[in-house]
């Protein structure tokens, strides 16, 4: 007997309401500056950028999306992008280009949902102690690190190298809001002065951080701080993978006394000598919550060194939990590192479109005649 399986999945898409307006700027519209767009716009509204470099800083206190008018084209704010004032709102940019900062200038008293899309941005200012702020960003890239987060969803971005004076790329520390913070398939690549690409602190929600490839020198994870207790939901840290370019010896510091809630540390990879990870005040045996398996370290060479990508013979194939739920894309036995399971870095590094599904949670096993529940988040200009 053949049985057909009707699955059906429905994305958080971006899309404006039934009675939104299209506000288009550029030099040969009636509407010239963003500014002026952002202040005839209500909520619900679309503001359609044509190329080209804009003069001045821009204030958003509205529910509105800007994104280009042209596909694949681009837009330069050559000012700052201030979203203070924004308080109960949800903003969503895309193919914007920040030259200067996005800016919170005020304390946030209401949710903001700030969603960035396939977007370079210089900077971010103003996020840290910001318990109602909800930052979502895909498939952007970060030239200035020091982003202090309390709930955040960080997927496909690259961090570029710079030299800030700051000692992490992201941190993440008291969270209120009910989302669990994602940091998934981003590449942190020679960050100059950081010595952590990611500092968990304090952390009220769970964490997921995954398929992630960090090329050092620098920690690619630190955890510090209290926050969860068990038995929260599980925090995962999967199929990550470092390449040490210097002599610091670990890829990640866990802080004994602090870690008291679930945490899974599997298959993630590192090149290089050294070890996967460092323990305070003891080792991994002294952290009850915390289950560490399938973590290999590979020599120089098992990978390629730009992409994470495993060679041929690599230590790391086949390597991880040959459970299947961890299986990756070709179902074959999960890699370790960033390249293995369902969300293999290479879901993150193809070209965005008019259309893409910027990442999808689905559960790895399901039970005989148990609902399956698919959440996706996409964009659709």
């Amino acid at each position: 007997m053949t049985r057909i399986f009707i699955l059906l999945l429905v994305l958080t898409l971006c899309v404006p309401g039934v009675d939104a307006t299209d506000i288009v700027v550029g030099p040969q519209h009636e509407v010239s500056d963003l500014q002026t767009a952002v202040s005839r716009a209500v909520d619900g509204d679309r503001i359609l950028v044509e190329p080209g470099n804009y003069l001045g800083n821009v204030s958003i206190d509205k529910s509105i999306t800007m994104l280009p008018r042209q596909e694949g084209s681009r837009y330069t704010v050559q000012g700052r992008v201030y979203c203070g004032g924004a308080s109960g709102k949800r903003i969503l940019l895309s193919g914007i280009r920040i030259l200067t900062s996005l800016q919170i200038q005020t304390t946030l008293t209401e949710r903001l949902d700030l969603v960035i899309v396939d977007s370079y941005l210089y900077t971010f200012q103003g996020t840290q102690n910001q318990p109602h702020l909800r930052v979502e960003l895909y498939r952007d890239s970060i030239a200035q690190g020091g982003w202090s987060l309390s709930s955040c969803a960080i997927i496909g971005c690259r961090f570029l190298p710079f030299n800030g004076g700051v000692s992490y790329a992201i941190v993440i520390q008291n969270g209120s809001l009910p989302e669990p913070n994602d940091i998934i398939g981003n590449i942190f690549q020679g960050l100059g002065d950081i010595t952590s690409a990611i500092d968990i602190t304090n952390a009220i929600r769970p964490f997921h951080i995954e398929n992630n490839l960090a090329i050092g020198p620098m920690h690619f994870l630190k955890v510090t701080g209290g926050g969860l207790n068990a038995p929260m939901p599980m925090s995962t840290i999967i199929n990550n993978t470092f390449i040490d370019t210097g002599t610091d010896g670990v890829s990640m510091l866990l802080e004994t006394s602090a870690i008291n809630y679930g945490l899974l540390v599997k298959n993630n990879a590192r090149i290089g000598s050294g070890t996967i990870a460092a323990v305070t005040n003891g080792n991994v045996s002294a952290l009850p919550f915390v289950v560490f398996t399938n973590n290999v370290v590979g020599p120089p060479g098992s990978v390629n060194s730009s992409t994470g990508i495993p060679v041929m013979g690599s230590a790391l194939i086949d390597a991880g939990d040959p459970d299947p739920r961890y299986l990756d894309i070709d179902l074959t036995i999960n890699d370790a590192g960033c390249h293995g399971g369902s969300n293999s870095l290479v879901n993150f590094t193809t070209p965005m479109g008019s259309a893409v599904v910027g990442y999808m949670r689905a559960p790895r096993i399901v039970p005989l005649g148990s609902t399956v529940n698919i959440s996706a988040v996409g964009f659709d200009r």
